[in-house]
C-alpha cells in the first residue's frame, strides 16, 4: 500500500512573493518523509481513499478510434455552455451541465461519457426511473431499482459507479462497458434491447460534442497525449488530504503520479515494493527498481530535481516532459507546486534538470 508523504512544515511552505517566481528556492516541494507516528493514521486514510471511494485512482476513457468513438477536437473538456446546449430538450437533465461535469471530476469519468449513459438509460431524461426515483443510470440494489434524494445525487452515484466497476477495470469506452453494463441475452433483457446500448451511447456521446479524456489520436513527434491538464482531480482537493498513489493533493508528486496513470502507467509512491517518497528520492528509488534514467529527455519522461539543484528545495521536484523542443535543447514541462499548489507548464533548458526517468 502506498503511503502519504507528509507536507511541508508550516514554516517550509511559506510562499515566494509573486513577483519573484524565478528567483527564490522553491520550498513548496513535494512534502517531508512522513514519521513513524503518522503511518498508522494515514494507512487509515488511504485505504478509505482507495477502497472506500472511487473518487480517485484516475485512469481516463481511452477512446477506441477504430470502432468509431467521437472525440472532441483538440481534446478540450466540454464547457458547461456547451453541454447545456447540448442538453437542451433532454428531460429532466435540461440545465443539469454542471453536475454532469462536477460529477466527472470527481469521480474521474468523462463527463459526456456520463451524460450519453444517462441519456440513453433515461430515454432523454424522460423515464420514470430518472422522474420518481432520480436515477439516471438504471442502478440496481438488492431491492430493485435504486432511488435517490436528488437528480444531481443520482448523477455523483452513476459517475462513481461507472468509475468503480468499469473505468477502474479497464472497461473505458462504450464497446468494452456495453458487455457488462447491458449484456445482450440478460434475463432482464427479454426483448434483446440490450443490443442497441453500444450504438445509442456512441450517437448520444457524438450529439454531446464527443469524449476529451485521452480521447486524441496521436500527436506529432516530439509530444506526448493525454487528457487535458484540468482532468487532475485533485485540483481543488484539500492540501492536507492524501491522493490515490499516496502523495499529498497538489504536489508535484501528485501531479506527476496521475499523469503517469492517465498515459497509462500503473505508477504509484510504493510501486513494485520501492518508496518514491519525496522527489528528490525519485532518481535513486527509480536506480533501485531498475528504472531507465539518463540524462537524455523524451516526451512523456519525469523530469527530476535532486535537492537544492537548479534553484529547488531540499524536497526536491519532479515534472511531466510534455514536449521536446529544438531537437532536444529544449523541454516544455507540465507540473503542480511551482506555483504554489497550482498547475504551472514552464519551457525551459533540457541540461537543467538532475535526471530523466523513464517508466515506459
Amino acid at each position: 500500500m502506498a503511503m502519504p508523504e507528509r507536507n511541508p512544515s508550516s514554516l517550509e511552505e511559506q510562499k515566494p512573493k509573486k513577483s519573484k517566481w524565478k528567483k527564490v528556492i522553491l520550498v513548496m516541494g513535494c512534502g517531508a518523509v512522513a514519521g513513524m507516528f503518522f503511518m498508522g493514521f494515514m494507512s487509515m486514510v488511504l485505504f478509505l481513499s482507495m477502497f472506500g471511494s472511487p473518487n480517485f485512482l484516475q485512469k481516463h476513457q481511452k477512446a477506441d478510434q477504430g470502432k468509431g468513438v467521437y472525440c472532441r477536437p483538440g481534446g478540450k473538456p466540454i464547457t458547461v455552455k456547451e453541454l447545456d446546449q447540448n442538453l437542451k430538450g433532454k428531460g429532466v437533465f435540461e440545465g443539469k451541465a454542471q453536475q454532469f461535469i462536477d460529477a466527472g471530476e470527481q469521480n474521474g469519468v468523462d463527463p459526456v461519457l456520463v451524460a450519453a449513459i444517462a441519456l440513453h438509460e433515461t430515454g432523454n431524461g424522460k423515464s420514470k426511473a430518472v422522474k420518481q426515483k432520480n436515477n439516471p443510470g438504471g442502478l440496481m440494489g438488492s431491492g430493485g431499482l435504486m432511488s435517490f434524494s436528488s437528480l444531481d445525487e443520482g448523477i455523483n452515484k452513476m459517475a462513481s459507479n461507472l468509475y468503480r466497476l468499469y473505468i477502474k477495470e479497464g472497461l473505458t469506452t462504450p464497446d468494452k462497458i456495453g458487455p457488462k453494463y447491458a449484456p445482450v441475452g440478460a434475463a432482464n433483457d427479454p426483448n434483446g434491447l440490450n443490443k442497441h446500448w453500444v450504438p445509442t451511447v456512441k450517437k448520444y456521446i457524438k450529439q454531446l460534442g464527443g469524449l476529451s479524456y485521452k480521447c486524441e489520436t496521436a500527436g506529432r513527434a516530439g509530444k506526448v497525449n493525454g487528457s487535458a491538464f484540468t482532468a487532475y482531480p485533485y485540483k481543488n482537493a484539500s492540501t492536507s488530504g492524501v491522493d490515490a498513489w499516496g502523495f499529498y493533493n497538489r504536489q508535484c508528486t501528485s501531479y506527476v503520479a496521475w499523469r503517469l496513470n492517465d498515459v497509462g502507467i500503473p505508477f504509484h509512491n510504493r510501486m513494485k515494493g520501492g518508496h518514491f517518497s519525496n522527489a528528490t528520492n525519485w532518481d535513486d528509488n527509480a536506480k533501485r527498481l531498475g528504472i531507465r534514467m539518463d540524462q537524455t529527455p523524451e516526451p512523456g519522461a519525469v523530469a527530476q530535481w535532486d535537492a537544492g539543484e537548479f534553484r529547488h528545495s531540499r524536497f526536491g521536484h519532479v515534472a511531466y516532459v510534455a514536449e521536446v523542443l529544438n531537437e532536444g535543447k529544449k523541454i516544455r514541462i507540465e507540473e503542480y507546486n511551482f506555483k504554489p499548489f497550482a498547475y504551472s507548464e514552464r519551457t525551459i533548458p533540457a541540461d537543467k534538470v538532475s535526471h530523466y526517468i523513464h517508466f515506459k
